[in-house]
């Protein structure tokens, strides 16, 4: 919160942060071909290459420019949201979900949460202008707090009107904007929950088979903030024979996008955190923070939609 209120200058915010937050649809195509742009010169050229560039401008722009993460970025196959008549729940896919993959494939945590629902007997819903739609925590977290509170409106404002005022609950597929859209007066009637709660609430309908694999799991400051921390826990250790996690619940540093553009700080929190590890894969609730922790630890990280739905039996 201090720093959120440091960043924000009371200014109106600047003519682009407007314009994306207008043409939020065309930012986010944009942003999947970039990424996959870079992705196909990183096939043609090598990835150290592109790992050195990125480092390289990382350090002359004083941290403007994100580095590539050791695995890549992953980007997510467009997902088709069906029509639903009579939901079960409303599905909110986070802007972070429609871009990148829940895992190495190209699968989004959205698209396995979709398919968990299935599995489970359940009909998720979702927004016909989903894809116009941000809850805003991206640009509040930046000082852009009017930009942010707007769009959280906006987006609060058309859950209100699909979910019947709040009779049909909602669930959001990342821990981070589940959190920023509950701090809202006017999230409180609308029965939004979190997708590792969503799944806690519905894994007794899916027949699960416990995976034999050691799995590191982090809730992430938003789980920790809700109340929700052990959930995660939880959750992962019907679907794995064994779960792993640090001693104390901590931050790691990444912050959505400050992670990849300063990734010491990740690496310092995972030195102060984290000792002693066997596990080679891990989880947790937000897909910027697996990135994160995944370049830190060396580890393969998912989400946990993902885990679910391995754990499912096919």
């Amino acid at each position: 919160i201090m720093v959120k209120s440091l960043r924000f200058t009371g200014e109106d915010d600047p003519w682009l942060i407007s314009f994306i937050s207008r043409h939020f649809r065309f930012v986010i195509s944009m942003v999947r071909a970039w990424l996959k742009t870079v992705g196909m010169v990183d096939s043609l050229i090598g990835h150290s290459f592109v790992r050195m560039g990125a480092a390289a401008l990382n350090k002359i722009s004083k941290g403007r420019v994100p580095v590539w993460p050791g695995s890549g970025f992953t980007v997510a196959k467009k997902s088709i949201f069906k029509r639903v008549v009579n939901p079960d729940y409303i599905h909110v896919s986070s802007c972070v979900n429609r871009v990148l993959a829940g895992d190495n494939t190209s699968v989004s945590s959205s698209d396995y949460l979709r398919e968990i629902a299935d599995a489970a007997g359940i009909r998720l819903g979702s927004l016909d202008t989903l894809n116009e739609h941000c809850c805003g925590m991206a640009f509040s977290s930046r000082g852009f707090d009017t930009t942010g509170k707007n769009m959280r409106q906006n987006l609060l404002d058309e859950l209100s009107a699909v979910s019947n005022n709040g009779k049909i609950p909602i669930v959001v597929d990342m821990s981070p904007c589940t959190q920023y859209l509950l701090e809202s007066e006017d999230a409180s009637s609308l029965g939004i929950i979190d997708s590792v709660e969503f799944l806690n609430k519905v894994k007794h309908r899916l027949d699960l088979a416990v995976l034999d694999e050691s799995i590191f799991v982090h809730s992430v400051c938003s789980a920790q903030k809700m109340g929700k921390e052990n959930d995660l826990f939880d959750l992962a250790s019907d679907c794995v024979s064994s779960v792993e996690t640090a001693l104390e619940p901590f931050c790691c540093g990444t912050g959505g996008d400050r992670g990849f553009r300063h990734p010491e700080l990740t690496k310092n929190a995972v030195n102060r955190s984290i000792q002693g590890l066997s596990s080679q894969k891990g989880v947790s609730s937000s897909r910027t923070c697996e990135y994160g922790l995944s370049e830190a630890l060396d580890m393969e990280f998912s989400s946990i939609e993902a885990l679910v739905y391995r754990a499912i039996k096919k």
